[in-house]
């Protein structure tokens, strides 16, 4: 949702309008907390948490590699990330409001980008290609620029070769977790305490929050 909020900001902030000329976004499937980071690095790498000077979360070739470095960029832990880090850091300890995220697809971007995960790319893969999803004529402007140019090597794919490299994150009224948030959005955003100024503003035409809740109730079409 970071994109539509720098939207939103921008539709009343004349700079923000006149400096943001492209917005890209990531298929994302959640955020570690800093608690699991220093967990992992702890009980998995036995590394004392004041030594560390430096973590990069990915890098080293496609999928990447979870690696810490203490003084002087001494190499203290080095971790795969698909098995590591991707289990042990992203996925155990998410971010509370992560679990509620309407967006994973980032919905108001104008390009899109995600790991291909498929078998051949596990298997195959060392450089990486990232997957790539136009939603705007400024996304398409983007990357028809970047071809041309020769800065970008491009296949075509379609949507549904898309939205099947991160099927788990296309959150459907079937979706194991959509109960859940609509659960969250009622006890954790205690949006029955406003209930009566929503209805307010809904019969005075004014359908913010009111909308996206509903689109993302009943729009398919909004989980990706």
């Amino acid at each position: 949702m970071h994109d539509r909020g720098a939207q939103k900001t921008a539709e009343r902030n004349r700079l923000l309008r006149e400096r943001i000329v492209l917005s890209v976004g990531f298929v994302c499937a959640g955020m570690a907390s800093r608690l699991s980071t220093k967990r992992y690095i702890e009980r998995d790498g036995h590394v004392d948490i004041s030594n560390v000077r430096r973590i990069t979360y990915r890098g080293g070739g496609w999928p990447g590699r979870f690696k810490v470095y203490g003084k002087d960029d001494r190499l203290l832990m080095d971790r795969p990330l698909l098995g590591g880090s991707l289990r042990h850091v992203v996925g155990r300890d998410h971010y509370l409001r992560c679990y509620n995220c309407l967006d994973h697809w980032a919905h108001f971007a104008d390009i899109v980008v995600s790991d291909p995960w498929t078998d051949e790319m596990v298997k195959h893969e060392t450089k990486g290609w990232s997957a790539v999803m136009i939603r705007t004529q400024q996304g398409a402007d983007a990357v028809d620029s970047l071809l041309s140019s020769g800065s970008m090597v491009a296949e075509s794919i379609t949507v549904t070769d898309m939205i099947g490299y991160n099927k788990h994150l296309v959150i459907g009224p079937d979706h194991d977790r959509h109960l859940w948030m609509a659960f969250y959005q009622i006890l954790f955003h205690r949006r029955l305490q406003y209930l009566k100024a929503l209805l307010r503003g809904f019969a005075r035409q004014r359908i913010v929050g009111i909308r996206s809740t509903l689109q993302a109730r009943f729009s398919k079409r909004y989980y990706y």
